[in-house]
């Protein structure tokens, strides 16, 4: 995938309170954003290394004029500069773990013919329960998030298994607000970390990552989260 991201690869659409955050960058707010950002992942390498670890490979890319939260393509990640000042900055440090999971659970090439939207939801109720769980940053509470205790634990997979089962009672629209990135397609290569050797350390625990202690390294086979 290019670096240049197509807007119409952001399939989630949200309810239109989040409309007046996208538009021209403002290069003040943006100033302060990217500090906010440096910031939680510094947080985030003092106190959790391994999300710190990947976060810091994630090129900073303002998107202010499509994006209306953050997203990632396993390579950059992509920022509204003016929801980012909405967040507390132990937030963000849950926001930069929310993509880092993304990429190591391999949610795209994982969705197979499943609904896009319907697992787009259920991978962040699996993320999130994971992030508030291990304690990483803060649990966002300033927009709303997605998560319910009984998907503590549960893959993906099950969530959504779960979640079809009553699509027709859910408010779909309702979920979608909850959700605090902007979910897109890729292909398998986007969906690694390398070291500077050129060595993946995310999915398949080469180099560095093996010696990480979190319990989220483990071997490619056995990544089902």
């Amino acid at each position: 995938m290019s670096s240049v991201i197509d807007k119409s690869k952001s399939k989630k659409k949200r309810s239109d309170k989040f409309d007046k955050l996208i538009g021209p960058m403002d290069t003040k707010v943006d100033a302060q954003a990217r500090e906010r950002l440096v910031t939680a992942r510094v947080g985030l390498l003092l106190r959790q290394s391994f999300f710190g670890n990947l976060a810091t490979r994630m090129k900073l890319i303002n998107a202010d004029e499509w994006c209306a939260t953050a997203a990632t393509d396993g390579r950059n990640f992509y920022y509204n500069s003016r929801f980012i000042m909405m967040l507390k900055t132990k937030e963000v440090e849950f926001l930069f773990g929310h993509e880092v999971l993304h990429v190591v659970y391999d949610h795209i090439d994982r969705r197979g013919n499943r609904d896009p939207q319907i697992w787009n939801i259920a991978n962040d109720y699996t993320v999130n329960a994971d992030l508030k769980r291990h304690k990483v940053g803060q649990f966002i509470t300033t927009v709303p998030c997605l998560y319910e205790q009984k998907y503590d634990g549960k893959t993906s997979e099950e969530i959504y298994d779960d979640l079809m089962k009553n699509v027709q009672k859910l408010d779909i629209n309702d979920l979608i607000d909850q959700m605090i990135d902007d979910h897109m397609d890729g292909d398998a290569d986007d969906l690694r970390f390398l070291d500077p050797a050129g060595s993946v350390v995310a999915l398949y625990a080469k180099g560095r990552a093996k010696k990480d202690k979190t319990g989220f390294v483990v071997d490619y086979p056995a990544i089902a989260s």
